[in-house]
């Protein structure tokens, strides 16, 4: 593949324009590979800010578009308008740790993550960290703001983010790739997201409501796994 072709186009969902989204663009400055690239901010259609499409420099574009409002149909909305063969799914909050290059060889079949670790220092957040990194390396398991990275050949294939879900769509497209085969791997990079929700609910409550919420999803998206595994058998 042409090093030089517009082969990622970095998605980023937004609930309004007024979130820190030029962080975000200084931020992807220090992506080195691919040369070219293109940023999609997708806005839900309740915002009526004009939209337009500029340069962060000569081979890196970013443009607004707007989607019925939820994060799984913004997100599906910007694969559909991206030129890009490659998706990465980012959230407005993230920040890169290091300086940020794609995979030199690609899977086609996978799902890749990136390590999550949190802007605020303290002691039960680097918890979390440990849990993220369990349940995605051990239990193949990531969510959504660990950045995901696929072909759009695969992100077609399982037909993107589920539409029809009141939460977790992105741990429910995890869950879609496995079941048809796909792999899911780990980037060996590192994203940074806030704690500010920890915050703000509270840490226990929020941990303990997340931990429920991802095994009432993954019980029963296990168990067809299995059924169909045993119906091979």
């Amino acid at each position: 593949m042409n090093k030089d072709k517009l082969n990622l186009s970095i998605i980023v969902p937004l609930v309004s324009r007024n979130e820190p989204w030029q962080e975000l663009l200084k931020q992807l400055e220090k992506v080195k590979s691919p040369k070219v690239f293109e940023v999609i901010f997708v806005l839900p259609d309740t915002e009526e800010q004009d939209l337009s499409t500029s340069s962060i420099t000569e081979s890196r574009s970013f443009r607004w578009v707007r989607a019925p409002k939820g994060r799984a149909s913004q997100m599906n909305r910007g694969a559909e308008l991206a030129t890009g063969d490659f998706f990465w799914f980012l959230h407005v909050d993230s920040l890169l740790i290091e300086p940020w290059q794609r995979p030199y060889f690609f899977n086609q079949d996978a799902l890749y993550y990136h390590d999550l670790r949190f802007t605020e220092e303290l002691p039960m957040m680097r918890i979390n960290e440990w849990g993220v990194w369990w349940r995605s390396h051990l239990l193949k398991m990531p969510f959504g703001d660990q950045g995901f990275l696929l072909s759009r050949e695969l992100f077609e294939k399982v037909g993107g983010y589920p539409m029809d879900c009141r939460y977790g769509e992105d741990h429910l497209l995890v869950w879609k790739v496995r079941q048809r085969g796909g792999v899911i791997l780990a980037l060996g990079q590192s994203l940074r997201t806030s704690a500010r929700k920890y915050l703000e609910k509270g840490w226990f409550l929020l941990t303990v409501k997340h931990l429920w919420l991802t095994y009432l999803q993954a019980a029963p998206m296990l168990l067809e796994i299995l059924k169909v595994k045993w119906r091979v058998k």
